[in-house]
């Protein structure tokens, strides 16, 4: 299991890039260097002693002496700035309430599309893990007027 005097001897955190940067020398890799794999989400990895470890979570535990007890919360939504004042604890919900819009995403707006049949525009906001629908509307900007008014209500993050 990886604790903090252990993270603190494999690396050392430079705050500015928001990176781990190695203590050690292995194989290819250079004392002093950091690591830049990412895994299928976006997310930076650090392998250690034959396990992966995001390095947003390592950044916590080396800034905080604790792992987060919850989710930990990209603040800018950019997956790889893991600088300690762009992440925050957050519960499941509260992270996603702070994502960008899926890729899948024809209209370009968080929360809105178009409904084929009645070619009126839908919006809908998840609250604790349950889609609201919130209206159908004539025109895209009424829509996502809509969704931001729920989200400033509904939505902490």
């Amino acid at each position: 299991m990886m604790t903090y005097e252990y993270l603190i001897d494999l690396f050392s955190y430079d705050a500015q890039i928001g990176h781990l940067i190695r203590n050690y020398r292995r194989g290819r890799s250079a004392k002093g260097t950091r690591t830049t794999c990412k895994d299928r989400n976006g997310y930076i990895v650090v392998g250690i002693d034959g396990k992966l470890y995001r390095e947003h979570r390592l950044i916590w535990l080396h800034h905080y002496g604790k792992f987060p007890e919850s989710d930990l919360d990209h603040i800018n939504c950019i997956k790889d700035d893991n600088r300690i004042e762009n992440l925050r604890e957050a519960t499941k919900s509260q992270n996603k309430q702070n994502s960008l819009i899926y890729k899948n995403n024809k209209c370009g707006v968080k929360g809105v599309w178009l409904h084929k049949q009645t070619k009126k525009w839908c919006a809908s906001i998840s609250v604790n893990g349950k889609n609201k629908h919130i209206g159908s509307y004539k025109s895209l900007e009424e829509a996502e007027a809509a969704y931001k008014a729920a989200k400033k209500i509904l939505h902490e993050f």
